[in-house]
């Protein structure tokens, strides 16, 4: 019988064709990630530390890269016992606080968020339910006082602290999926100013699944 496009349709994937398409899907995401992140926050920063577009499209890739390949591994792992009562329906954080978290990205692996509380004010309190990846540029000088708050009412302070000034560097921080919380940047619009300017805090989070 003639091979027809609704035949075709109808023929189950082998574990090839399976990979092939996969690895089709990461490409495509990947590529638009390296638009998106160029153009964004991250595009700015490698502006300033690479001056042509081969350095900072090199540098660039290789931190893509080194994110879909932990993407990949991170994919297979599952909730460890976690307790569906500190991930309640209705509180995602892009759902609840998309003042402080932007989507970057996302596809059916990842999701990238712009994380960022302005001064002077308090997110929703909401949750994080997938592990992800923190990335700061870290430029030293003084910290923003914080405060944390837990479902519990608990309440954890963060004071400023002055730190010496140091080369910018990219900081990378693993974090575990975050129960309900909410966080407050206490800082005024004026004291504020005498904090060092970095772009927004970038979340890469991992869609894994029970």
């Amino acid at each position: 019988m003639p091979v027809t496009a609704s035949t075709a349709t109808m023929r189950p994937m082998t574990p090839r064709t399976r990979v092939a398409v996969r690895a089709g899907i990461i490409e495509r995401s990947i590529a638009s990630l390296h638009g998106r992140m160029e153009n964004g926050a991250v595009g700015t920063i490698l502006r300033a530390m690479y001056p042509t577009r081969a350095l900072r499209s090199r540098n660039l890739a290789v931190l893509i890269l080194l994110l879909g390949a932990f993407a990949l591994v991170a994919g297979r792992w599952y909730f460890f016992g976690q307790d569906k009562s500190d991930f309640p329906d209705g509180y995602d954080a892009v759902q609840v606080a998309p003042k402080s978290h932007r989507i970057l990205f996302e596809n059916a692996f990842v999701r990238v968020l712009e994380v960022s509380v302005p001064p002077g004010t308090k997110e929703p309190i909401h949750h994080h339910r997938w592990p992800s990846l923190f990335l700061v540029w870290d430029t030293g000088g003084r910290t923003a006082h914080l405060r944390y708050y837990l479902a519990d009412g608990s309440v954890r302070d963060h004071p400023s602290t002055d730190r010496p000034l140091l080369e910018g560097k990219w900081v990378v921080k693993w974090m575990e999926p975050e129960p309900m919380h909410s966080i407050e940047n206490a800082e005024t619009p004026e004291s504020a100013l005498t904090l060092p300017k970095r772009p927004p805090t970038v979340r890469v989070e991992f869609k894994v699944h029970p």
